[in-house]
């Protein structure tokens, strides 16, 4: 409950790990702005997510 209270009442977020892949970083960041204007559509949060499996798929291979 306390994360709850502190994301849902403070606008704090917990911090995002360094060895996070850049991109996921950028799209978990996004959708956490206080500015809801400044958040993704769920389209544009779509298209990053399909661009971010591209990538895991092609170093993969």
């Amino acid at each position: 409950m306390q994360v709850f209270g502190a994301v849902g009442f403070q606008n704090k977020r917990l911090g995002i790990p360094k060895e996070v892949n850049p991109l996921v970083a950028s799209i978990i960041s996004s959708c956490w702005d206080n500015d809801q204007s400044k958040q993704p559509s769920f389209y544009q949060l779509l298209s990053s997510l399909n661009k971010l499996q591209w990538l895991l798929v092609t170093e993969s291979l």
